[in-house]
């Protein structure tokens, strides 16, 4: 019998992901990114009055030094929620899985996102997570994140966005970090 890729294994996770959606009015919200090498699906749900976790999954497809890249990116992330006026704050810890063409990492970062409300329609935010040496695993040294937005909320429950998404993780045997991902995304979310 054929073991099953992660792909297999990323697409029946979203696809259960849509489906509890689907069945039950407790998810916060969805979001997809999309680019022409890159497609993301985020799930966030909240989980009490200032704490949220989801599920999200990253499928990069990009060429470097000439060569086919691929990647998958599974993780889970727990978030501790705030407010302060025009300002909304997440800090928190994802847990990831990095699986590549040549490469296979996973571990543990810590980070958080702002968002900046100027109008009750436009916003932009940004984040950043980090992992060290001493918090991955795999084939990894250590591993970040970041990425950065503006959008526009058409309503309440609706948004659209172009953003910029940062990836990469470094590698004690080989000088060039690996990249999965690092460029502009267009972005669309819904709240319930």
């Amino acid at each position: 019998m054929r073991p099953y890729s992660l792909a297999h294994l990323a697409t029946a996770t979203i696809f259960s992901a849509t489906t509890a959606i689907s069945l039950s009015a407790q998810a916060s919200s969805i979001d997809l990114a999309i680019s022409n090498d890159v497609i993301s699906f985020e799930w966030q749900e909240d989980l009490g009055s200032s704490i949220s976790g989801g599920i999200s999954f990253l499928h990069a497809d990009t060429e470097e030094h000439s060569h086919s890249q691929k990647t998958d990116i599974i993780s889970g992330d727990v978030f501790v929620n705030g407010s302060e006026g025009i300002i909304d704050f997440r800090m928190g810890g994802k847990l990831y899985y990095i699986k590549g063409k040549k490469v296979e990492g996973h571990g543990i970062s810590i980070g958080g996102d702002i968002t900046v409300n100027f109008t009750e329609k436009f916003y932009a935010d940004a984040g950043a997570f980090y992992a060290p040496d001493i918090i991955n695993g795999g084939d990894f040294d250590s591993y970040i994140e970041a990425n950065t937005s503006v959008g526009f909320k058409p309503s309440n429950n609706a948004k659209i966005y172009v953003g910029y998404k940062y990836t990469a993780a470094s590698q004690e045997k080989v000088k060039d970090d690996y990249e999965p991902y690092q460029g502009i995304v267009i972005g669309f979310g819904a709240q319930f």
